[in-house]
C-alpha cells in the first residue's frame, strides 16, 4: 500500500482474500486495502500464488487458499514488473524464498542488504516484518526509505 501511495503501479497478489476480523490482517489494513483496490490505486489479486519470477515479469496462478502449498490452478499468465517486494505480513510463505533462491539467515528470515533491502537475488527486496522491524510504524518508515533508494537508483540509471 505504501508503494501505491508513493505513485507506483502496484499489483498485490495475496494467498488469502482480505476480510474483516481475521487473523492474518488487521482491520485497518483490510479497510485501507479494500478502498485502494476499489479506487483502482492498486490491483488486488486474491487466492494467488507466484509460479515464477523472470527479469521483467511475474507468473501467477490462482489457487484457493484451502489448497495451500499447491501451484496448480488457473494460470493468470505473466504480469510485467520491474521489482518484486516480499511484503508477506506476519506469516510469510517461505517456500517462495526457497523457489527464488533467496537464502535465509539463522533466524529464519531472508538475507538482505541493510541499506538497500535487496536480497542476494537481484531485484528481490524485503520490507516489513521480514526486515526484522517489529513495529508497524517502523516497517512503514523503512518501506518509504526503500522506495526512495530505488527511485534514486532508477533515476541515475535513466540519466
Amino acid at each position: 500500500m505504501t508503494l501505491a501511495e508513493a505513485g507506483a503501479k502496484v499489483t498485490l497478489a495475496m494467498r488469502r482474500p482480505p476480510m474483516d476480523f481475521q487473523s492474518h490482517l488487521r482491520p485497518v489494513i483490510v479497510r485501507d486495502l479494500t478502498i485502494m483496490a476499489q479506487e483502482k490505486r492498486l490491483t488486488l489479486l486474491t487466492d494467488t500464488r507466484v509460479r515464477r519470477i523472470e527479469p521483467q515479469s511475474v507468473h501467477l496462478v490462482r489457487v484457493p487458499y484451502e489448497r495451500e502449498g499447491l501451484l496448480e490452478g488457473e494460470d493468470l499468465g505473466a504480469i510485467p514488473n520491474d521489482f518484486v517486494f516480499a511484503l508477506l505480513g506476519h506469516t510469510a510463505d517461505f517456500e517462495l524464498f526457497a523457489r527464488l533462491g533467496v537464502p535465509l539467515a539463522p533466524d529464519g528470515l531472508p538475507v538482505y542488504d541493510e541499506e538497500t533491502a535487496e536480497t542476494p537475488v537481484p531485484g528481490i527486496y524485503v520490507a516489513g516484518s521480514l526486515s526484522r522491524a517489529n513495529i508497524i510504524l517502523e516497517s512503514r518508515r523503512r518501506a518509504v526509505e526503500i522506495i526512495a533508494r530505488i527511485r534514486e537508483r532508477l533515476s541515475s540509471t535513466a540519466a
